[in-house]
């Protein structure tokens, strides 16, 4: 199911008497499931539409790349273990949260890549201090999906990473956010931030802000 829906084809593979039943899919992980089928929203046209992802007139911040040493630049590839690394070793979600975030976030410290949970996978990591509208300050996760060029974001794949957070923390919102590769840069979908008491229940995302890094000089592989 993974590779059925991981890509910008993915409709087009999904079976016409499904389509013609307006019924889709999506993948489930965890306690030995593997995908679910599920029925077409109002308005939806396809079994897999792309929602979310960088589109023309999306903003555009340019990001320096000079403190990424030649030799990481040389081994760059098309995967999401190297857009991490990119990310972190540029400061990208740093840049996004101090400058493009309606969240005011103070603190913001990177934990972990590759965190493996038992629901789902969080491509990385991190903890967050933010004021709220009382001028209080309030602990927040923050969880980072990566894509490669021509790869989906898949909200329910958030929202999995989204409650798992929850289930392995005792913060009380978690602030998602996905990269993808695109066009010489890095494209950043931030969503609206969601609380515990939502995420049992929550059926889909909010974009809150998108902005496409572009990398100067440009990187290898990204």
């Amino acid at each position: 199911m993974k590779d059925v829906i991981r890509g910008h084809g993915a409709s087009g593979m999904w079976p016409q008497r499904l389509h013609d039943l307006r019924i889709g899919g999506r993948q489930i992980t965890g306690d030995g499931k593997i995908f679910e089928f599920v029925p077409y929203e109002d308005g939806q046209t396809e079994a897999f539409p792309q929602i979310f992802g960088c589109h023309d007139g999306v903003a555009v911040h340019e990001l320096q790349s000079v403190s990424m040493p030649l030799a990481s630049k040389a081994l760059g590839r098309d995967d999401e273990t190297y857009l991490i690394q990119v990310a972190i070793k540029l400061g990208l979600v740093e840049t996004h949260f101090a400058l493009h975030s309606h969240l005011n976030v103070i603190e913001l410290n990177h934990l972990q890549i590759g965190i493996k949970l038992r629901l789902t996978e969080v491509d990385s990591m991190y903890a967050a201090t933010y004021m709220d509208d009382a001028g209080e300050k309030r602990p927040l996760i923050v969880t980072v999906e990566a894509k490669k060029r021509r790869q989906r974001i898949l909200p329910e794949q958030i929202i999995r990473q989204v409650q798992a957070a929850f289930l392995e923390t005792d913060v009380d919102l978690v602030a998602p956010v996905a990269l993808v590769s695109a066009g010489g840069g890095i494209y950043v979908a931030e969503f609206t931030p969601i609380a515990r008491e939502q995420s049992a229940t929550l059926q889909g995302l909010e974009l809150a802000s998108e902005v496409l890094y572009m990398l100067k000089p440009p990187v290898k592989g990204i």
